[in-house]
């Protein structure tokens, strides 16, 4: 403590585990690297469990690791698919554990990949519901994932369910999490709606704006997470991009833009879009 630094004992303390197990060891381990700042391993097996689980994890020091080489061009390609399958672990879970909410069969608009599969030492139940805090340290484990492309199908999978099914929690600031996701990451086809049974569902693009004005202070509601706070640079980046894309701008979106008028106090911007909407213009 006097050198600046702490160790962190993290036994198994959980009533119903009695002897630990490779699993229990897992999801311990999964738990430590996601709030860890700086890892240090004193002995690791080239393709172990642990192996598995740091692959793609920034700021780790292995001490000594059997069957240490030098660093191939084969072997960056296995790091990036192993942290791929990481990647589409951490979304299957996401997907399958969501609080056992109404089925989104009918709702299913980004196209799914057969590469998810589960990386071998995986073990987590997927009947169990996401809780907060598992949510939260999934993602923390996705983010550190520095291998995954972007943008890609993936990131935006991953994206898609934590708009649609997590974003709500009281606890979980979504603003601060999509800063990190990165709105650049956006695909094109992110923009688009779906039409399904005769229906159109918003993009992943106008899902995301959505939650992100949520946080904005306003008398119609009350805020989901009272430490989050709006962002207007990225509502901007985003709602400029709608507006580009679209030939004419839907109700919402100009409803977004005269929101975002009142909060900035911008009264030129304030004129443009209550013309815009007519009579359909809000009041502040």
């Amino acid at each position: 403590m006097q050198s600046g630094h702490m160790v962190i004992v993290s036994p198994v303390t959980d009533a119903d585990v009695k002897d630990p197990s490779g699993k229990t060891s897992a999801a311990r381990n999964l738990l430590m690297i996601a709030i860890a700042t700086h890892i240090v391993v004193g002995f690791m097996t080239e393709n172990g469990n642990l192996a598995r689980q740091l692959l793609g994890v920034r700021n780790v020091t292995v001490l000594q690791s059997e069957g240490q080489n030098e660093v191939r061009e084969t072997d960056v390609q296995r790091v990036k698919s192993n942290a791929n399958r990481m990647g589409w672990t951490i979304y299957k879970r996401l997907k399958e554990g969501r609080l056992l909410l109404a089925s989104d069969s009918s709702e299913e608009d980004i196209s799914e990949s057969s590469a998810e599969e589960l990386m071998p030492w995986e073990s987590a139940s997927k009947a169990n519901p996401v809780s907060s805090v598992e949510m939260r340290q999934l993602l923390a484990q996705y983010l550190k994932l520095a291998d995954i492309e972007k943008p890609s199908l993936l990131h935006s999978l991953v994206l898609f369910q934590v708009v649609k099914y997590y974003s709500n929690f009281a606890d979980f600031n979504f603003t601060a999490f999509f800063r990190l996701w990165g709105p650049e990451n956006l695909r094109q086809e992110d923009w688009k709606a779906t039409k399904i049974n005769e229906i159109w569902l918003p993009s992943l693009a106008d899902r995301v704006m959505s939650r992100l004005f949520k946080a904005m202070p306003s008398r119609f509601h009350e805020p989901i997470n009272k430490d989050e706070l709006f962002d207007p640079q990225i509502a901007h980046t985003l709602l400029d991009e709608a507006l580009q894309r679209a030939k004419k701008p839907n109700k919402r979106i100009l409803q977004r833009a005269l929101n975002l008028a009142y909060f900035e106090r911008n009264s030129e911007a304030i004129a443009k879009y209550r013309e815009l909407l007519g009579k359909d213009a809000p009041q502040q």
